[in-house]
């Protein structure tokens, strides 16, 4: 069955901006030298994100293929916990921390006030804790469904 494959693009290759190993800035190009349909998307817009993956998982569940979704976003924090960023330009880095952050932009663009921010972010913190509590309880899966699901 066709997938969507995401590709979430922040420019970096751990301490190595994308440009000096890429020999291309256009990824989308990749995907369509394999046939495949390609969406592009500001990855700092979650509302926009949000119309292109249900764009690109209408065209799957149609039957028309897979689909290769690259969200170009800004890398906000280090590559680890820890890394201080040396090789980063530290205006640039605070600037795209002010005003690049898809949950204030979002936060601004709704109208939410402190108390409902809040409010969200607990209940999204309580479903994460949920949901990896559920997969620590889950069982790993057969070696023979190693290969299923895979796209060649």
């Amino acid at each position: 069955m066709p997938a969507v494959f995401v590709c979430e693009n922040n420019h970096w290759a751990e301490s190595t901006p994308a440009k000096q190993h890429m020999p291309i800035e256009d990824l989308t190009r990749r995907a369509e030298a394999f046939g495949m349909k390609s969406l592009k998307v500001d990855g700092q817009d979650v509302e926009e994100v949000h119309r292109v993956a249900t764009r690109a998982l209408k065209h799957v569940r149609d039957g028309k293929g897979p689909v290769f979704l690259l969200c170009e976003t800004q890398r906000l924090v280090g590559h680890y916990i820890g890394d201080p960023q040396v090789y980063r330009d530290k205006e640039e880095l605070h600037r795209l921390q002010e005003t690049a952050d898809p949950l204030e932009l979002l936060r601004e663009k709704l109208g939410l006030s402190d108390a409902d921010y809040e409010a969200l972010d607990q209940e999204v913190q309580e479903l994460v804790d949920a949901s990896v509590e559920f997969a620590k309880a889950g069982t790993d899966p057969k070696p023979e469904d190693a290969l299923k699901n895979v796209y060649a």
